[in-house]
């Protein structure tokens, strides 16, 4: 099996009251080739997020969902929350009718405030400024 992909989250302050996740500094989109045991995908709040924690995944608002539309299932699988700052699922594209693009979103809790990646209306998925999970 792959090591785990570490995907970093942040949080950004910039504008008082309104701050947000931001996910591998701005580079959104992570593309994945075909592997035949698939591959981790661990999103881990770190900086000055470290001292939060991702919402539950059975939450109101979960720490992960998807943003637009579903996968088809089998696809991404075993979703967990292996420590609070951290969540983790196996993405298992191993084959054509596995690849596609799916936006989403996380969620997590700094104290009695929960955050949220930004969503963005955009052009297409080449222009997305949503994090994305694209499998090629």
């Amino acid at each position: 099996m792959n090591q785990d992909l570490v995907i970093e989250v942040t949080l950004n302050t910039d504008l008082p009251g309104h701050c947000y996740l931001v996910v591998n500094n701005g580079r959104h989109l992570h593309e994945f080739n075909q592997h035949p045991e698939g591959q981790g995908i661990c999103w881990t709040l770190v900086g000055n997020a470290s001292h939060g924690e991702f919402c539950a995944l059975d939450e109101f608002d979960p720490g992960f969902r998807w943003s637009v539309s579903t996968p088809p299932e089998g696809i991404f699988r075993s979703f967990s929350r292996p420590a609070p700052h951290q969540l983790k699922v196996m993405n298992h594209h191993t084959g054509n009718g596995s690849r596609g693009h799916w936006p989403y979103l996380l969620f997590a809790r700094f104290g009695d405030r929960v955050y949220q990646t930004p969503w963005a209306a955009t052009n297409g998925p080449s222009n997305t400024a949503n994090p994305t999970i694209k499998n090629t």
